[in-house]
C-alpha cells in the first residue's frame, strides 16, 4: 500500500449521492468526540482476502463513541451501514502471496475467517486527532509502492476534542 493510502476505516458507506453526502458532512461537522489512540499489536494474514493487516486487540471507548455518533449521523441521512462489528485495522498489503505452509493448509481445509494467521507485534500506537470523509478512487488498481497515486480522496475532515 502506498503510504498516503494508510488509514483506518470507521464505516464503509459505498456509493452516496450528493444530497446525502452534503447532509452527512453537515451532521459530521456537529460531532463532538474525544481524540483517542489505537494500539496495533498484531500482524495478521487474512488468507481468504489475501490481505496483510495490522490490527488492534482493544477498541478504546472514545473510538467506540465516535463510531456510534457517525452511525447515528449516517442513519439520520438514510444511509445503511454494515452490521459487522468494527475491527480497526490498517491494510498494509493486498494480494499477498500465501506462504507455502498457509497455502497447503488452505487447500486442505476451508478458511475459518479473517485473522487465520497472526504474529504479535511490539505495539505501534497511533493517535487519532481527526476523522475524515474519504472517497475511493480506482480501488481495483493495484498499488505497489509509495510513489503510486492515492486511492482515496479526502472530501472533508473534522477535529477530535483533545
Amino acid at each position: 500500500m502506498a503510504r498516503v493510502d494508510l488509514h483506518v476505516t470507521l464505516w464503509f458507506l459505498g456509493a452516496v449521492a450528493e444530497p446525502e453526502l452534503a447532509a452527512l458532512r453537515e451532521r459530521a461537522a456537529g460531532i463532538d468526540a474525544a481524540a483517542f489512540e489505537l494500539s496495533f499489536q498484531r500482524l495478521e494474514l487474512w488468507r481468504e482476502a489475501r490481505i496483510l493487516a495490522a490490527t488492534v486487540e482493544r477498541v478504546p471507548g472514545a473510538a467506540a463513541e465516535l463510531l456510534g455518533a457517525l452511525a447515528a449521523a449516517a442513519g439520520e441521512v438514510g444511509l445503511a451501514l454494515e452490521r459487522r462489528p468494527w475491527r480497526p485495522h490498517v491494510t498494509l498489503a493486498r494480494g499477498v502471496p500465501l506462504p507455502r505452509a498457509v497455502a497447503a493448509e488452505t487447500a486442505a481445509a476451508p478458511a475459518v475467517g479473517s485473522g487465520d494467521t497472526a504474529l504479535r507485534l511490539l505495539p505501534l500506537t497511533l493517535p487519532a486527532g481527526r476523522f475524515y470523509l474519504a472517497e475511493s478512487q480506482g480501488v481495483g488498481a493495484q498499488v505497489c509502492g509509495p510513489t503510486e497515486a492515492a486511492r482515496y480522496a479526502r472530501l472533508a475532515s473534522w477535529p477530535l476534542r483533545a
